[in-house]
């Protein structure tokens, strides 16, 4: 289940704003701004991952879905459906670089962990990427049909034909 964004909203106000409150009211807000600068893309990244599982759960393929670990393991995003036997598993990366073939190897290296249907599931992979992807991998998704490749502006789409 995606964070309200009220929580958002909140989580956002106790990190950056109100232990600034008085410096920001009094027009002094250098430390203020300098906190938001260093660690706002860090504070974005989980609230990234929860619009990507909205962004999968919005399409109604999945029963459940919610991130996934065991020991050091950790997927981003597994759904699951239980009528055709289907697991996605997703990847979310919020980096100022585009990703290329390395996240996909790594997140399919990851997939023989998770114990669910494993001799009969049909597998599909979503990769999510605040900046884009290198061309490898682009040429690579345009390969394969369980591959997709998801930025932004795709879920922004999305979520405005939906409402």
């Amino acid at each position: 289940m995606p964070i309200p964004l009220e929580i958002t909203f909140f989580r956002f106000w106790f990190r950056f704003v109100s232990s600034y409150f008085a410096d920001i009211e009094n027009w002094n807000a250098k430390a203020a701004v300098q906190e938001f600068n260093v660690n706002f893309n860090s504070y974005l990244s989980p609230v990234f991952e929860d619009v990507c599982k909205q962004f999968v759960k919005n399409r109604n393929d999945f029963q459940k879905i919610g991130r996934w670990w065991y020991k050091d393991v950790e997927i981003d995003i597994v759904a699951l459906n239980e009528k055709d036997s289907s697991i996605l598993f997703g990847e979310c990366k919020w980096s100022k670089n585009k990703i290329g073939t390395k996240v996909l190897s790594s997140l399919e290296s990851k997939k023989e962990k998770v114990q669910w249907k494993n001799k009969t599931r049909k597998e599909r992979f979503v990769l999510f990427s605040k900046t884009g992807f290198r061309n490898s991998l682009v040429d690579l998704a345009e390969e394969r049909k369980d591959l997709e490749l998801v930025k932004p502006q795709d879920m922004e789409e999305a979520f405005r034909s939906a409402s």
